[in-house]
């Protein structure tokens, strides 16, 4: 009979454990690459996760019926929200997806961990290969690593405090330190999405980060006014990007929605691509808001 006690507390406690496991939705990662490339990557990720105490991973087969169900494709996926209502259909807490972009031989891998709760990035990593195909598992651990490194970070509670009652014609000013990422004409090319990412590692402990899911044209001071009224956001940082099979032209500016007006003078620049890599010219772009967001 103790025995039989013993083996029933086991299981019991057992459960517990595993119901307080946090449970990760894997995405398959975007980018033009086969789909072998894409499945060591994901792999890689799913095993660092399964390896990180208090950690879970959701069942592909269960992602893909509700990838099927919603009528959505991993690929493609950039609004974080979208991925956070994915996430939360999935039974998760969180969401790993992310993205592989060529660069010549070797393949530029960043990854991002979403809260379905809060639907806001709270861990990345980036990397890249050095000898193509040869280190891409390698590197792809490295890198998983070191996106699952905090396994102290615990998701918002689905039951929270009740909200303080607010007047609502008195609208929180945005904070001295938000950020918000607009890229021109288009953000879903590879090279606009390496370039979000590279801004968001650079600049992410320093600001609350939002990317514009589309830019309009116009003045300096619609373009603050709009996206101050849509995002609440302090700072833009404004890439006009144009890319073709010989170079890249670009117009970096950092805007400030509370004076609508530039933060310093643009920098403008044509990139020959047959001398540079796509690594190269992101961080040649991203090196001017340095000086740009100072």
């Amino acid at each position: 009979m103790k025995h039989l006690f013993l083996i029933i507390f086991c299981f019991y406690t057992l459960s517990l454990v595993a119901q307080d496991d946090k449970k990760v939705a894997v995405f398959d990662p975007d980018g033009e690459v086969a789909n072998g490339i894409k499945s060591i990557v994901r792999e890689e990720i799913s095993n660092a996760i399964v390896n990180t105490p208090s950690y879970t991973v959701v069942e592909r087969t269960m992602i893909e019926k509700v990838l099927a169900e919603a009528q959505f494709q991993s690929k493609g996926l950039v609004d974080d929200s979208q991925i956070s209502k994915l996430g939360k259909m999935m039974g998760a807490d969180l969401v790993c997806y992310g993205s592989v972009v060529p660069l010549g031989n070797n393949f530029y891998i960043s990854l991002k961990m979403v809260d379905v709760i809060t639907a806001k990035v709270i861990l990345q990593a980036t990397g890249s290969t050095q000898q193509g195909t040869n280190d891409l598992i390698q590197v792809s651990q490295q890198i998983a690593n070191k996106l699952v490194k905090n396994a102290n970070y615990v998701p918002q509670q689905q039951v929270q405090a009740a909200p303080v009652k607010k007047n609502p014609l008195i609208k929180t000013p945005p904070g001295e330190n938000s950020l918000l990422i607009a890229i021109r004409p288009d953000n879903k090319s590879e090279l606009a999405k390496a370039i979000i990412d590279k801004i968001t590692l650079r600049f992410g402990e320093s600001y609350t980060i939002q990317v514009a899911n589309q830019v309009s044209n116009g003045s300096v001071s619609y373009i603050c006014g709009k996206y101050r009224a849509q995002y609440n956001c302090k700072h833009i940082a404004l890439i006009t990007l144009k890319e073709s099979s010989k170079e890249v032209y670009y117009i970096a500016e950092t805007l400030n929605t509370s004076t609508k007006r530039r933060e310093g003078d643009p920098v403008k620049k044509v990139l020959k691509t047959k001398h540079l890599s796509t690594d190269e010219i992101i961080n040649d772009l991203v090196d001017n808001f340095n000086h740009l967001l100072k």
